[in-house]
């Protein structure tokens, strides 16, 4: 007997998350599918005859998802309306498992022309239309104006600054955390602070509701630091001073090294010391300084090398330094939460009147910014007064899916258990009502972090569908798809290495998980992954101040300038060397290489696309593409506007002067002059004629 081929694992773990009898949760990598599955699954819910498509609803996480599940199932549909029945057999059976019935057959053939009928088509949409359909249907249960409007993110952003700037400007009480705040926070920072905090405004307010107001929150947060009230960074330092021992000994057997390290630090702790205290709090950096490093943590002392020997003594300096670099760690730290403090607290104080004007500017427009659309949609679905509307959703659904879960925020969490909670509970978790609820992701590719994304939520919640299922004795499984149809073996190979080392399991791999396993369709195909070791910055040798260089020297030495002409090389390489495409059964082209950059600003760029062409590689270069500015584009978009519109006279000369049709000046005044209605009606009255005039005609 053969062992299954990664394609037939692929199939078989599909079909289990497509199964439309059991809830499912799908953790599934990249390039294994999940848009089909997804697809999958609600074209077998479409092919039970008892389930209406209107009552399935299809959340994904962005616009283009939605379209591209929208465009995958109007294509499998119009393609089961017109294939014959072994071509459609084959589809279904492909699909489910199973030869389908007669019954079934017909059914299928005729989802195409439901699903059109559909107002407004199935209900594929993203979190933030679905919710913003939900409150234009209940605006009142909501304490919304029927005609409320949806801001751009950019509008949004002018009223949060126009807010801001109202706030900062008005004199007050605010006079005091705005000067703590600007003594530890650069002003460019302010305002990102602010829309993070708006962000989650909802998430603000409740802690300040749960802390009785601004004094319980700071202390609650001091609590959390591990501080006591009314402790100030003033008084910490004053102590912290006062309690150095006396490490003149120490100070001296160091500037008796012969190490100039050792030398400089004994002659810095030998002038601090014999400061008096008001001035060694004062100047404290300078004595943290000799026993921290920059990234906050103590030096090393593990060598003394001394003139004449401290015997004995070596080690009790060592123990001192040590001793004393330990205390001086844990004064920071308390220093660091003492500041962490403090900006947390002007912070607050100051985000929350701006956050209230910036709300009081969008009710004066009738306006909702698109987290208020999540908030305001939970809050509906959460009020017991509102459990009407919740009843007449839950009449309207069977069946939600959820795409990209992994993105989803702990307040999309709480819709999407609102509009389940009834699928597993009294008469709507009757087993022929067949209700369920499926989930996709991959908690790998969460990268949504600053919107609030909870990558964790999605293994919680999990947890919640799974226990509510079983409690109403419905099923529910868990299917992982590492089947990638994207990458070849040694890539998933070396994913697999990566996430098999402890550091890198923490929120990827739970612990009573097995180890991460990719296996590629693409087995036997070429690949290869190289890690170059880390580049560091090279010394440049300064020229002469009255010397002009023949080249420009800034950055060349640079980590980046150094890796741009390493990658130019190798490519270079390639090409010279004829390196051999086992894919294509040809020696490797330029076309052939992609370089992917995280970011496009930066040197990296043009040094690299320099390097290439100084090695004579030909290379695209960075010019940006303005589709619409190129005059090709510019003629196919007026000869559309003239079939769309004939009367369009100024569209369709543009096109009839293009090369689509290749008109002169001359046949175009001959056209037009003269002519008593349309240039169109002008134009038809040549159709057939052996001419300019009768071409053009014909194929317009």
């Amino acid at each position: 007997m053969t062992s299954p081929t990664a394609r037939d694992i692929a199939q078989a773990a599909q079909r289990a998350a497509s199964d439309p009898l059991a809830s499912a949760w799908v953790g599934a990598s990249a390039g294994s599918g999940k848009t089909k599955v997804l697809t999958d699954r609600v074209l077998r819910l479409l092919l039970d005859p008892r389930q209406a498509p209107g009552r399935i609803l299809c959340l994904t996480f962005t616009k283009a998802a939605a379209a591209e599940m929208a465009t995958r199932l109007a294509r499998a549909l119009g393609e089961w309306a017109v294939a014959d029945d072994a071509s459609l057999d084959a589809r279904i059976a492909a699909l489910t498992g199973e030869q389908p019935e007669p019954a079934i057959r017909a059914h299928a053939r005729q989802l195409f022309a439901k699903v059109l009928e559909l107002p407004g088509g199935m209900r594929i949409s993203t979190i933030h239309a679905f919710c913003q359909s939900l409150l234009r249907g209940f605006p009142l249960e909501a304490g919304l104006a029927p005609q409320f409007a949806v801001v751009e993110d950019r509008d949004a952003a002018v009223m949060l600054a126009e807010a801001r700037e109202a706030v900062l400007a008005t004199p007050g009480a605010l006079r005091g955390p705005l000067e703590d705040l600007a003594g530890l926070t650069p002003p460019s920072a302010f305002g990102e602070l602010v829309a993070a905090l708006n962000s989650d405004r909802a998430a603000l307010g409740e802690a300040l509701e749960r802390s009785h107001g601004h004094a319980g929150l700071a202390a609650r947060v001091a609590r959390r630091l591990g501080l006591t009230a009314g402790e100030d960074e003033a008084a910490l330092l004053a102590r912290a001073a006062a309690a150095v021992p006396d490490l003149g000994a120490v100070a001296e057997a160091k500037l008796g090294s012969r190490n100039a390290n050792d030398q400089d630090r004994g002659a810095r702790m030998r002038a601090w010391l014999a400061l008096d205290a008001e001035a060694r709090a004062a100047r404290w950096a300078e004595w943290s300084g000799i026993f921290l490093k920059e990234d906050g943590g103590a030096y090393a002392d593990r060598n003394l090398a001394t003139k004449g020997g401290l015997g004995a003594a070596h080690a009790q300096v060592l123990e001192a330094m040590r001793a004393e670099a330990e205390r001086v760690v844990g004064v920071e730290e308390r220093r660091r939460a003492l500041r962490l403090l403090a900006a947390t607290t002007a912070l607050v104080a100051l985000a929350e009147p701006v956050i209230r004007d910036y709300e009081a500017r969008k009710r004066g427009r009738g306006m909702l910014d698109y987290d208020d659309l999540i908030d305001r949609a939970r809050a509906v679905l959460r009020d017991p007064g509102s459990a009407w509307v919740l009843f007449k959703l839950d009449g309207g659904l069977d069946h939600v899916l959820l795409d990209e879960a992994q993105d989803s925020n702990a307040a999309q969490w709480g819709i999407a258990a609102a509009l389940t909670e009834e699928f597993f509970a009294g008469e709507g978790a009757q087993p022929e009502r067949r209700r369920s609820v499926f989930a996709v992701g991959d908690v790998k590719q969460s990268i949504y972090g600053f919107q609030g994304a909870d990558p964790e939520g999605f293994a919680t919640w999990q947890t919640h569908f799974r226990d509510a299922s079983e409690a109403a004795g419905q099923s529910f499984r868990a299917v992982r798809l590492n089947v990638s149809f994207r990458s070849t073996a040694p890539v998933l190979a070396l994913v697999d290495a990566v996430f098999e080392g402890e550091a890198a399991k923490p929120g990827v791999v739970a612990e009573d998980e097995p180890p991460l396993r990719h296996i590629p369709d693409r087995a036997g195909q070429a690949g290869s992954v190289e890690l170059w070791p880390v580049i560091v910055a090279g010394e440049a040798e300064r020229p002469e101040p009255w010397l002009v260089p023949e080249a420009p020297q800034a950055g060349s030495f640079s980590p980046d300038a150094l890796l741009a002409e390493r990658i130019a090389e190798r490519i270079a390489g390639w090409i010279r060397d004829g390196e051999m495409l086992p894919a294509r059964g040809r020696a490797m082209r330029a076309g052939d290489i992609l370089v992917l950059v995280r970011k496009r600003t930066g040197a990296f760029i043009p040094t690299l696309v320099r390097a290439l062409k100084e090695r004579g590689v030909p290379v695209g270069g960075l010019d940006r593409l303005a589709l619409v500015d190129q005059i090709a584009v510019q003629d196919l978009l007026a000869l559309a506007d003239a079939l769309l519109l004939p009367e369009d006279d100024l569209q369709l000369a543009a096109a009839l002067k293009s090369p689509l049709f290749g008109l002169t000046e001359a046949d175009l005044f001959a056209l037009a002059q003269g002519r008593t209605g349309s240039l169109a009606a002008a134009l038809a009255a040549h159709r057939g004629g052996d001419s300019a005039l009768g071409r053009a005609a014909d194929r317009f």
